[in-house]
């Protein structure tokens, strides 16, 4: 989590997924972390979901109305289900 604690660590975790891919995820350092979570979330991960996968906690900026964690308040309780996507 600790990667996701700060807007500096989410940027670092966007340059060095640049760094080994292109073409390259865009990346505006204005928008709020939860939304370049997502996006890096659907640049990296979610093509490789083959399986039925449940996701589950997301990041407060994307899903508002969601219910906040408790011992988490930039995070919510929130789940998505892929399957074959």
């Amino acid at each position: 989590m600790a990667d996701f604690a700060s807007k500096e660590s989410v940027a670092a975790l966007v340059k060095r997924r640049n760094a080994a891919v292109t073409p390259h995820m865009p990346f505006d350092p204005a928008d709020p972390p939860g939304k370049t979570i997502a996006a890096l979330f659907e640049a990296v991960a979610e093509e490789h979901l083959i399986q039925p996968t449940i996701i589950y906690d997301f990041p407060v900026e994307i899903s508002p109305l969601s219910k906040n964690k408790p011992d988490e308040p930039a995070w919510v309780e929130r789940f998505e289900i892929l399957a074959g996507a």
